[in-house]
């Protein structure tokens, strides 16, 4: 048994059709979804027409960073998932701990403020792929989808990843960094952080060590100014 890709086809950009079509139509994708089909109704999130989200919004031809987090937000607000499919990312006006951290990360790390937006689409749009090291997890119960989604990875990891030169991996925490072991030597960049999660249990900053700058350094580097990415929303940024 496998996926009907016709019902995916739609939720995810053209450039990555070809990479991704294989995965959903394999045997280890329908186990996954069969598995997340038994679970009681209302309790995987994010919703399954936002799960491949991070690869409708970053197009593969524009793709510089892959950002790995932890899990989707595992908590609801009004009976509203903070996960919109994309890590890190809300599309409620409530700021969750770990992106109010980040978003606070950002600003430290550019040296200015601007109108601070939940929904980073537009870092998706510049090519950083928002992912998370599970693409789905159970409400309230953070990171207990990891073993399941670590086939998908190792497919990324090995059958996409690894003909694409440059890339740089920014992995949040223990659990994210576990994946750096599927890295093809030599040609990709690797980047270890704390999860700002982790921060926000212990009431303190997110260590994030410059983390942005150092990624538009490489790119800048290795491509040019132009390729660098806007962390802060630009059109949104105020005047002073």
């Amino acid at each position: 048994m496998t996926l009907n890709w016709n019902d995916f086809e739609l939720l995810i950009d053209e450039s990555w059709h070809r990479d991704l079509r294989p995965w959903i139509e394999s045997e280890e994708c329908y186990n996954i979804y069969q598995k997340l089909k038994v679970l009681p109704k209302g309790e995987v999130i994010p919703k399954s027409n936002l799960l491949w989200k991070p690869f409708l919004n970053c197009k593969k031809d524009n793709l510089k960073v892959v950002f790995m987090g932890l899990s989707p937000y595992h908590t609801r607000n009004t009976n509203k998932d903070f996960a919109d499919g994309l890590a890190f990312s809300t599309n409620l006006e409530k700021t969750p701990p770990s992106l109010e951290l980040l978003q606070k990360a950002i600003e430290e790390d550019q040296g200015y403020t601007g109108k601070r937006v939940n929904d980073l689409s537009y870092l998706a749009n510049q090519g950083v792929l928002l992912l998370n090291a599970a693409l789905t997890t159970s409400y309230q119960k953070a990171g207990n989808h990891l073993d399941l989604w670590l086939p998908f990875h190792k497919y990324m990891y090995e059958k996409v990843y690894s003909l694409m030169n440059g890339l740089i991996f920014v992995y949040f925490g223990k659990e994210a960094q576990k994946l750096a072991k599927f890295e093809t030597p030599f040609i990709h960049y690797s980047v270890a952080v704390e999860h700002p999660a982790a921060a926000a249990r212990q009431n303190r900053d997110f260590q994030h060590n410059n983390l942005f700058s150092y990624v538009n350094n490489i790119l800048k580097q290795n491509n040019g100014s132009e390729f660098q990415i806007s962390w802060i929303k630009i059109n949104e940024q105020l005047p002073f």
